[in-house]
């Protein structure tokens, strides 16, 4: 009984310590403190010495590309469940996101294949082809 006694104890210490806000000194700054809130546009910006901020450039996507990925496997996944409507929805998500997205075009021309929208899965095809000459569809002749 002492044994767990002790070793509650020490995890209730542990745990205590976790918890125990550390004084640290005060750095002296000449900005004042902004009085409208901290969500305030008049607030000085904070930074940290040596480490500046990059700015974003118009070059970068205005998306995260992991959102276009997960609009691409879920378009693979309806491509492999063999509803090509459900794929082409969202791989055409993928690309709106992505405009350089080579796996998606190509995976986009296949679907449109599968619906039977030729005209569609040709524009696909070659835009994956433009993106990357290895993407070179290989349909089978009717």
């Amino acid at each position: 009984m002492k044994k767990k006694t002790f070793l509650f104890m020490t995890a209730l210490w542990t745990v205590s310590m976790a918890f125990t806000p550390i004084n640290l000194p005060a750095q002296e700054t000449s900005e004042k403190p902004a009085e409208s809130g901290p969500l305030s546009l008049d607030a000085p910006e904070k930074s940290t010495p040596g480490v500046e901020m990059a700015e974003p450039t118009p070059d970068e996507p205005l998306f995260d590309d992991k959102e276009a990925g997960g609009f691409y496997h879920q378009g693979l996944k309806w491509y492999q469940k063999r509803d090509y409507r459900q794929a082409v929805s969202e791989l055409e998500k993928a690309v709106d996101i992505k405009p350089d997205y080579t796996e998606a075009y190509y995976l986009l021309g296949y679907a449109y294949y599968k619906e039977g929208k030729m005209d569609l899965a040709r524009e696909a095809f070659n835009q994956a082809y433009e993106l990357d000459h290895h993407y070179a569809p290989h349909l089978p002749v009717k």
